[in-house]
């Protein structure tokens, strides 16, 4: 099923195997979850973030275990 859908993407979370929060990013419109990864490059949503801000938020949210 192919359609268009222009992802309205909002930060989410989801629990991993050990048990500790992941970040996702989920359209608002059709539902699709996209995994984010260390070291990939920024989403779209946070291109625009100054880098310490976006250093911080990283830092802010990666699992403490």
């Amino acid at each position: 099923m192919t359609s268009t859908c222009n992802h309205d993407w909002r930060n989410g979370i989801k629990i991993n195997k050990k048990g500790t929060l992941e970040s996702v990013l989920e359209c608002e419109n059709c539902g699709r979850r996209q995994y984010v990864q260390e070291g990939e490059v920024r989403p779209a949503h946070l291109q625009f973030v100054p880098s310490e801000r976006y250093n911080n938020l990283r830092e802010l949210f990666k699992p403490k275990f």
